[in-house]
């Protein structure tokens, strides 16, 4: 009786590298949906009235502010650096605060480097744009 085995062929190895690397190129080029879907943190459909979501980029609305989304509107057009005591207006609010994409609450107690993009009721901006955000909290 034989000990030996048999190891499969080299093909078939090589096809399931293929395989995988095919299965990443797949979720990495899917991870965004489009403005009609559900993401995994808040929703696509119904953006609020204000602050109005009227940009759309690749089919995704965003809203004015969107390069610029750990600063508050002023109300003249110009984005400045949040309050930290007192909830602006909804036209004004910044991108990562509490019901938007974010949990930033404006409380003075709530730490800056704690701010974030990673959804609310809206969608995680992560989700399509990664952190290109992290370093521009002012």
């Amino acid at each position: 009786m034989s000990t030996h085995t048999s190891r499969p062929p080299a093909r078939r190895s090589l096809w399931g590298a293929a395989l995988l690397m095919w299965v990443g190129v797949l979720l990495a080029t899917t991870g965004c949906e489009p403005e009609d879907g559900m993401g995994e943190q808040g929703n696509y459909d119904d953006p609020p009235s204000e602050p109005a979501h009227t940009d759309s980029e690749d089919g995704f609305m965003h809203a004015e502010g969107k390069d610029t989304p750990f600063l508050c509107g002023d109300g003249d057009g110009r984005h400045i650096a949040c309050p930290d005591d007192i909830r602006p207006e909804p036209r004004n609010l910044s991108c990562d605060a509490s019901g938007c994409h974010g949990a930033y609450e404006y409380d003075p107690s709530q730490p800056q480097d704690a701010r974030d993009l990673r959804g609310s009721d809206g969608p995680s901006c992560y989700t399509c744009h990664g952190a290109e955000w992290s370093s521009r909290k002012d």
